[in-house]
C-alpha cells in the first residue's frame, strides 16, 4: 500500500480517520468483476423513494429543495447493464445536497467483496447505488450509527475494483465508525456506490453529502471550465498555515506549488551542517526527478542536501514523510544512481540509513519519492556518530 498523490494531481490520505482521493482522470485496475451471468441477471431493486422502501434513500436539500426531495436514489442487487431499458436514472446529487442510503432488502445476496475490512466477509448482501455528480466539489461518504457496520466502496465502472491510478490496495473503501471516503469530484462524473451491509438483513446507513470546492479543505480538487484544478492541499489554506505561521510545505494559497528554489533539487543543494542534531522541514512538491535511487522505480521528485564527514564518520539519518519516501546518500555529484539507498517494503513513510564516511570529504543526502506519485512534506534529521 503506498501513500500517494496520482500525476501531482491527486491525493490521498489514509489515517485512519479517513480515506481522501482526488478523481480527475479515472484510471482502472481490475480485480473485482461480475461474472457475465451476474451482470445479464442483476435484478434490482428499483422501487420508491425514500426510507422504507426497497433500496430507498432519503434526501435532503436536492434539486427541487428540502420539501421536494430528489426521487431515489435507487439501489440494484448487482452492477446494472447500462443498456437495459428498465434500469433507473442515475441519482443526480448537486452541491449543497446530501442524502441518506438505507436498505434493509433480504433479497440481496452477495456478489462483491472489497479490500478493506470486512468486505471479503461471506454472507455480507451488497447494493449498488448509481450516483451522477451534478457539480464539481468535494463528495463525502459516511457512516452512520448502525448495529452493523456496513463496508462501502466507491467505483468508476461498476464490477470492477477502481483504484483511480493508485495501487490495488487503495480502493476508496470504509469499515468503521467514524472512517470517511473524500472524493473531489466533476459534474457529470458517474460513479457506482457499493454498499454491503449488516450479516442477512443487509441493513445499513450510509451519508453522501456534496459540497463546494475550497482550497484548505484537504482534497484535491480538479478542473472545471472556468477553474484551474489543485495541485495539492494539505488541509490548510496553503503557504504551510494559517498566517505564515508553519514551514512553507510547497503549496500557495490556491492550492498550486509553489515556485521552487532554484536548483534545491539538484547536487550539491543546501549546506545541512549547522543542522546537524536537529529534525527540519522539508518538501519535494513542485521539484523534479534527478537522481534515481536504485532500490525503487524511477520519476519520483527528490531534494538534495550536502553535509561535511570525517573520515570513519558515522551517519544517521531519518526522514518521516507523508509520502511514500526513499532515502540515499551520494558521494559525488556526479553520481546519478546513488549507491547507499533504504526503502522498506509497502508504505514506507518513514526511513532510516546508517552510513560510514570512508575518507573525509562533503557527502550528499537525497530525499526522493518511490515513484511519481509520491511526493509531499517530510521531516529530515541527521545526527553524527
Amino acid at each position: 500500500m503506498r501513500l500517494a498523490q496520482t500525476n501531482k494531481a491527486s491525493w490521498l490520505w489514509l489515517s485512519g480517520l479517513a480515506t481522501v482521493v482526488t478523481v480527475s482522470s479515472l484510471q482502472i485496475s481490475l480485480g473485482c468483476m461480475a461474472s457475465e451471468d451476474s451482470l445479464d441477471n442483476y435484478g434490482g431493486s428499483s422501487s420508491s423513494s425514500g426510507p422504507g422502501g426497497s433500496g430507498g434513500g432519503l434526501a435532503e436539500g436536492g434539486a427541487g429543495g428540502p420539501d421536494d426531495p430528489p426521487s431515489g436514489p435507487f439501489s440494484t442487487n448487482q452492477c446494472p447493464r447500462l443498456d437495459d431499458e428498465s434500469w433507473a436514472e442515475w441519482f443526480g446529487l448537486a452541491v449543497d445536497q446530501s442524502v441518506l442510503l438505507q436498505d434493509a432488502d433480504s433479497t440481496a445476496t452477495d456478489d462483491y467483496s472489497s479490500y478493506c475490512g470486512g468486505g471479503a466477509d461471506e454472507g455480507r448482501p451488497d447494493v449498488v447505488y448509481s450516483l451522477e455528480i451534478q457539480d464539481r466539489g468535494t463528495l463525502t461518504i459516511t457512516t452512520e450509527p448502525n448495529p452493523s457496520q456496513p463496508v462501502v466502496y466507491v467505483e468508476s465502472e461498476c464490477g470492477v475494483r477502481t483504484t483511480f491510478g493508485l495501487p490495488p490496495d487503495q480502493l476508496p473503501c470504509i469499515d468503521a465508525a467514524g472512517d470517511r471516503i473524500q472524493l473531489g469530484v466533476i459534474g457529470d462524473q458517474q460513479l457506482f456506490v457499493i454498499v454491503e451491509g449488516a450479516v442477512e438483513s443487509g441493513a445499513h446507513n450510509v451519508r453522501l453529502t456534496l459540497t463546494e470546492p475550497i482550497c484548505g479543505d484537504g482534497v484535491i480538487n480538479p478542473a472545471s471550465d472556468t477553474e484551474l484544478a489543485e495541485q495539492c492541499d494539505f488541509g490548510t489554506s496553503g503557504g504551510g498555515g494559517a498566517g505564515g505561521a508553519a514551514p512553507s510545505n510547497g503549496c500557495d494559497e490556491s492550492c498550486r506549488f509553489e515556485t521552487p528554489v532554484l536548483n534545491e533539487d539538484q547536487c550539491p543543494g543546501p549546506n545541512i551542517d549547522h543542522l546537524v542534531g536537529a529534525p527540519f522541514p522539508g518538501h519535494t512538491l513542485g521539484f523534479s526527478n534527478d537522481y534515481q535511487a536504485p532500490c525503487a522505480p524511477s520519476n519520483g521528485p527528490d531534494r538534495v542536501y550536502s553535509l561535511a564527514l570525517q573520515e570513519n564518520d558515522q551517519l544517521d539519518l531519518l526522514v518521516e514523510a507523508q509520502f511514500d519516501v526513499v532515502l540515499s546518500i551520494m558521494t559525488d555529484c556526479d553520481e546519478t544512481k546513488p549507491a547507499h539507498c533504504q526503502d522498506s517494503p509497502g508504505v514506507s513513510t518513514d526511513e532510516s540509513l546508517q552510513f560510514t564516511a570512508p575518507a573525509a570529504g562533503t557527502y550528499y543526502i537525497v530525499v526522493d519519492g518511490y515513484d511519481a506519485a509520491s511526493w509531499g512534506t517530510f521531516e529530515l534529521t541527521a545526527q553524527k556518530n
